[in-house]
């Protein structure tokens, strides 16, 4: 259930689902049920009313200024492809007239009336589906004005400021994540803090204190107070992990073979000798518009700290394709997942490998979820790790492109319609090469994902089996694509002992 309160404390917008009394326990349509419901609770009479929408699931709400007004983000259907990918933003009246519908297909960005009611701030997808941008829409002129055209990287959440001028940001660029200032006259992004660690959502005072919780280097995620540039941490949930001995963690750039400029991170095992390769992992991040990002990195499906700790250097590169860059290099990988990212990460183990840092003959790579397919792709494309580790990787692009939650919209942006560019999906899928297969891999996946189907794994794991290669397959019962707690702390911690004692051994 979503709430929000209308600015005269008279009313509350709630979200809420509810089961159609119809709709029988053993069979749902896809797509049709659990339709959402939008209620406004009157405070003052305690009573609530149901507000006609246009859509039939509605994700987020919020109000005008003047509590006549709501904005809505909706969907057709209510499914994840339609969450991230097709939904669309709306202005409609406390009572449920469509007042205005704004253009392009809308992202998860909350939309919010600027604090005078004029203007709108919202996200939408660029035209080639891949790449999100936030904007301000103005109700008297109904224009659009992207926000942070100079800007190359991610705008995550925007607030309003108390006199309608500008807003504040949270903003992902390179490897890091900043608070910045937009004003709404010329919409330049100007950083006023940098922020550690994996961010998505901020809270700011009418006074201008911002909370937000993040992360640093030695420290995992604590509520941080923010006033300016002026931050301290309020608290310590994790006293004891200043006492454990961490090895050096730093950004690292190199260029990749066509000359692009990259950057990463590497995190080194405590007490590492200046003079002696070290082993190495090389874990991919998720995405593929994902990032690895500068703070703490340590957890479930991010081994950094924990390999480091046993004595594994691990280099964790942003190649093409990643989130925080401009719109051309988020956008890079389009039609060529394995292609030119695979050689940007090939680059940079180069660069370690030049520098003394990493030992070229024990060396090997994995990661999660597009990590994993990044895993499964060098498998078969490898002359160099000595093994690989797979986590929720994709097999085969066109199978998981009709049977991922996230529909058509996710992959068809990179490849075209999997119906028709069947040639391209193959082109692109592990499966397609894994005769080639020469190392050891481990694939790991829960048996619930629905993001990327098990499916995908099992597939690979038969292929090789079949051909008497060494593969283990461990699965996870009821678990999801991300396990973020919802299956317990003992698989979240097994999924780290699997892949250190696979490293232990072939690493």
């Amino acid at each position: 259930m979503t709430y929000r309160w209308a600015r005269d404390g008279q009313s509350i917008a709630i979200i809420t689902k509810e089961k159609p009394a119809l709709l029988s326990a053993v069979s749902q349509v896809e797509g049709a049920s659990g339709a959402s419901h939008l209620f406004v609770l009157d405070l003052k009479q305690m009573a609530a009313r149901e507000i006609p929408v246009s859509a039939p699931f509605v994700f987020d709400v919020d109000w005008a200024p003047d509590s006549r007004r709501l904005i809505v983000r909706t969907g057709q259907e209510g499914g994840l492809d339609y969450f991230w990918y097709r939904s669309s933003v709306s202005v409609i009246s406390a009572e449920g007239k469509l007042l205005r519908t704004l253009p392009g297909h809308a992202t998860a960005v909350h939309p919010s009336f600027s604090p005078d009611g004029h203007q709108l701030v919202y996200g939408y997808f660029a035209d080639d589906g891949i790449g999100g941008r936030v904007a301000l829409y103005n109700l008297e002129t109904d224009t659009r004005h992207p926000v942070g055209n100079d800007w190359a990287g991610a705008i995550l959440r925007a607030i309003w400021d108390q006199d309608s001028k500008g807003l504040t940001v949270l903003g992902f660029r390179g490897l890091d994540t900043a608070l910045a200032h937009v004003t709404t006259t010329d919409d330049h992004v100007d950083p006023f803090a940098t922020l550690q660690g994996e961010i998505f959502d901020f809270s700011k005072d009418r006074s201008g204190n911002i909370a937000v919780v993040a992360s640093t280097r030695q420290q995992p995620g604590e509520i941080w107070l923010y006033h300016g540039a002026d931050g301290h941490v309020l608290t310590q949930t994790n006293p004891e992990v200043s006492h454990w001995d961490l090895g050096e963690q730093q950004v690292v750039h190199w260029k990749g073979r066509d000359g692009l400029d990259l950057e990463g991170i590497l995190v080194l095992p405590p007490h590492t000798p200046s003079n002696k390769p070290l082993p190495l992992f090389v874990q991919v991040h998720g995405g593929p518009l994902e990032a690895w990002y500068d703070g703490w990195l340590g957890s479930w499906h991010n081994w950094a700290r924990m390999l480091a700790s046993h004595g594994i250097a691990v280099f964790m590169p942003n190649p093409r394709g990643s989130e925080g860059g401009s719109a051309a290099f988020t956008a890079a990988n389009r039609g060529d997942w394995g292609g030119q990212d695979y050689q940007d990460i090939l680059s940079g183990v180069d660069m370690l490998e030049q520098k003394g840092i990493a030992d070229p003959k024990h060396l090997a790579l994995g990661g999660w979820s597009y990590g994993g397919f990044m895993g499964m792709w060098a498998a078969g494309h490898n002359d160099r790790f000595r093994t690989i580790i797979a986590g929720a990787g994709i097999s085969d692009l066109e199978s998981m492109a009709v049977a991922t939650d996230v529909g058509f919209s996710f992959i068809s942006p990179y490849f075209g319609d999997p119906l028709t560019h069947r040639a391209e999906y193959a082109a692109h899928s592990p499966l397609s090469f894994v005769n080639a297969v020469t190392v050891p891999v481990l694939l790991l996946h829960g048996n619930a994902d629905t993001r990327v189907p098990p499916v995908q794994s099992r597939m690979f794991y038969a292929a090789l089996h079949e051909q008497g290669k060494p593969v283990r397959l461990v699965h996870y019962p009821a678990a999801p694509h991300w396990f973020g707690g919802s299956v317990g702390m003992n698989a979240e911690i097994d999924v780290q002992q699997q892949v250190l004692s696979w490293l232990q051994h072939y690493l």
